[in-house]
């Protein structure tokens, strides 16, 4: 069984993201609630009403970004729908010449497939996508589809802030939680880089490592920005 049809088995809500938009998701999602602890660190949290202070902060924070985050994806499809429709409009009404037909479809992707194929070949794709582009209709609206990702994102961002939030809810002192939950959110960090490795020709030690390095440096500019 592979890695994608594993996600869609166990994870059905994840076949609605791309692994590129799943994991800064869970970057994000980690980062953040390690950034909360470790500024409850600083704020020397060590009581019973301090450590649920900051489970309802950090719990609010994810739900907040989870929503927030959600509403940006929707807009962006809105935004790439109307990219392509007017991207189509051209292509049907406008007297175009061949190199601009093509350039109004480059402009319309997100990457150059010239990057990807080389000059001749991405042009021969260009017309392509420029004959088959205004027979198409993209209606500026939102589809089921985009929905079911937004809720993928609310899911993904709430779930990757519960690993760091467990060592608060064991019988354990705060200071020892917060040393605790700290190592599991760099620990998750590793983990995910180490999973999402096979989608690149990166080795998979050398992704976690490189993910749990740039996470933390991630939770040290939160840090420095939530006390200055």
């Amino acid at each position: 069984m592979t890695r994608q049809s594993f996600l869609r088995i166990r994870l059905p809500v994840l076949g609605n993201l791309s692994p590129g938009e799943t994991l800064p998701e869970i970057v994000v999602g980690l980062v953040m609630v390690v950034g909360i602890t470790s500024t409850a660190r600083l704020d020397a949290i060590n009581t019973d009403e301090g450590v649920q202070s900051l489970l309802t902060v950090a719990f609010s924070t994810a739900v907040a970004w989870a929503i927030i985050d959600a509403a940006l994806y929707l807009m962006n499809a809105l935004f790439q729908r109307g990219r392509w429709d007017l991207a189509a409009h051209t292509l049907r009404e406008s007297p175009l010449t061949p190199e601009q037909r093509r350039s109004v479809v480059r402009d319309a992707l997100d990457s150059s497939l010239d990057d990807i194929t080389g000059p001749a070949p991405a042009s021969t794709m260009y017309d392509e996508i420029a004959r088959i582009v205004p027979t198409e209709r993209f209606p500026e609206r939102l589809k089921a589809a985009d929905f079911r990702a937004a809720a993928a994102i609310v899911v993904v961002v709430l779930v990757s802030t519960f690993p760091p939030i467990i060592p608060f809810l064991l019988p354990l002192d705060p200071d020892t939680a917060l040393d605790v939950s700290n190592g599991v959110g760099i620990a998750s960090l590793f983990l995910v880089g180490v999973w999402w490795a096979p989608y690149t020709r990166i080795k998979a030690g050398v992704a976690g490592v490189a993910l749990a390095l740039i996470g933390s440096a991630m939770v040290g500019i939160t840090v420095i920005l939530e006390v200055t």
